[in-house]
């Protein structure tokens, strides 16, 4: 499945040349990380497509990459069927250029307070727009890939926000706070 997938144009998979620094002394076999970015693709978009045109469903996708799991119940016909998908992805997308946000994640934000002052502090409801500066009551998640963006007693950033407002556009779920919709954001009352 790597062998097929690396020969591919516009997909970077992930194999044992990553694992040469002293943050990653070996790789799973059985996980297999593709990453779409060459392809103006998002991971949720390949996706869609894998499930709804080749009825595969793969483990986790984010805003780049796809993962799959290949195991004992795996055969030739089902890494077959994966490779088959990926080379009609590939010629369907491959000329086309989308532009994609460049995303990392933001700088961690300074905490303010600890996280149970915050929690417990008289909070007010505001815009997330007019946030910039305050101190969140609330925690948020986006997923995936579901690790926190922000904590109760850290404080708002412009690159926080920014960061929010390109997952949401780009259809992730963010878990947390009281508005699911992420239009306002509970922080501490000045």
């Amino acid at each position: 499945l790597r062998c097929g997938l690396k020969s591919l144009p516009g997909l970077t998979v992930f194999d044992k040349e990553l694992c040469s620094s002293a943050a990653a002394v070996d790789l799973d076999p059985t996980k297999v990380t593709v990453n779409v970015r060459r392809l103006g693709l998002t991971g949720q978009q390949v996706e869609q497509y894998l499930r709804y045109e080749h009825n595969i469903q793969v483990e986790l996708s984010d805003l780049y990459n796809v993962l799959f799991m290949v195991g004992p119940g795996n055969d030739d016909n089902d890494v077959e069927a994966l490779l088959v998908g990926f080379n009609q992805l590939v010629a369907r997308y491959r000329e086309k250029k989308l532009v994609l946000p460049a995303t990392t994640l933001p700088p961690l934000p300074r905490q303010i307070m600890t996280p149970r002052e915050a929690f417990f502090a008289a909070a007010e409801s505001v815009p997330l727009t007019d946030s910039l500066g305050r101190v969140s009551t609330e925690t948020i998640t986006c997923y995936p890939p579901g690790i926190p963006i922000l904590c109760p007693g850290e404080e708002i950033t412009a690159e926080i926000v920014d960061y929010i407002a390109i997952m949401i556009n780009e259809g992730y779920q963010v878990q947390g706070p009281r508005d699911g919709g992420l239009t306002r954001l509970r922080v501490v009352r000045d």
